[in-house]
């Protein structure tokens, strides 16, 4: 089955039970889930009969889950050229544990990946819990992962039981963090809503459950030991949206005494403003920064 087809039976599953005002798709991702999951946990609350028949929250954020999946496993690499130059000028070194530079993440498609992956085996690239297939074994140890993926990724798999005790922030006990037994890359098959495989990304959630689960936990740890050791960073693409307020308290608080330089890669040089302002802090000594409005123009001053 297509990825087309998948997306196309998701999609008025979707808008049936959207519940706010316009459409699903009159607003942007983040902002039309958080308004539908406050909509119908306030409908759970008072008035529970009105959702009977219906999807529950967690069976409507799965069926959001696996069409964010969708569609972005079927985007091209248009650029593929720039990817591949941003790649090697990253990790030019070929053994992973040579390379100095580490990627933070928070997009979900694997555009950049699939550069990365020619090169290094997923469990260098990701985490070392990894395994190329859902019944594989484990590949080895690697401390560093040369890309930490904050939110998950397209291309990750777990059970659909995980990923439901994910979204509704379920764990183990109140004193432990919740232990994903198994996560898998998935190949050129997309899951299927309703079976027992779902992609493992963390849609956007009132609270994203990162110190609940022991494996972005693990992520967000490393992300933040990273910042503290890094003598340059270069933000391509992040604008800090106000929303995404665990991204900003890690960029905001981190310690360094090596920072000596920030790259902003954005099309809005505003973006910059408001780096700048996150970044002036006394832990953080005065860094030279530069901006560039687009990737290309970064590639061609880091070969100049």
């Amino acid at each position: 089955m297509s990825g087309s087809t998948h997306t196309d039976s998701r999609r008025p599953k979707i808008t049936r039970a959207w519940k706010g005002p316009g459409t699903f798709c009159d607003q942007g991702l983040e902002r039309a889930i958080l308004d539908q999951l406050g909509t119908m946990e306030f409908i759970e609350a008072i008035h529970p009969r009105r959702l009977r028949g219906q999807l529950t929250a967690a069976e409507w954020m799965d069926l959001v889950a696996h069409l964010i999946c969708a569609v972005l496993s079927s985007c091209s690499q248009a650029s593929s050229k720039l990817y591949n130059a941003l790649a090697e000028q990253i990790f030019p070194d070929a053994d992973a544990s040579d390379c100095r530079n580490r990627v933070i993440t928070f997009n979900y498609d694997t555009l950049l990946d699939r550069s990365i992956l020619e090169y290094y085996p997923a469990h260098e690239v990701y985490f070392d819990d990894i395994r190329l297939s859902r019944s594989g074994r484990k590949a080895g140890r690697f401390d560093a992962p040369l890309m930490l993926k904050l939110h998950g990724s397209a291309n990750w798999r777990c059970t659909a039981s995980d990923l439901e005790r994910i979204v509704r922030g379920l764990a183990a006990a109140d004193d432990e963090v919740y232990v994903v037994p198994t996560v898998w890359l998935g190949g050129r098959e997309l899951p299927v809503p309703g079976s027992d495989v779902s992609p493992l990304i963390i849609p956007p959630l009132p609270a994203k459950p990162i110190a609940e689960i022991k494996l972005f936990r693990y992520l967000w740890t490393r992300a933040f030991e990273y910042l503290h050791e890094a003598r340059e960073i270069v933000v391509i693409g992040y604008s800090l949206p106000p929303a995404d307020t665990m991204a900003a308290a890690m960029f905001g608080s981190f310690t360094s005494s090596k920072l000596n330089h920030v790259s902003i890669v954005d099309p809005s040089p505003n973006v910059m403003l408001r780096w700048r302002r996150l970044f002036r802090r006394s832990q953080v000594p005065h860094a030279h920064w530069s901006y560039f409005e687009g990737l290309d123009e970064f590639l061609a001053s880091a070969d100049a």
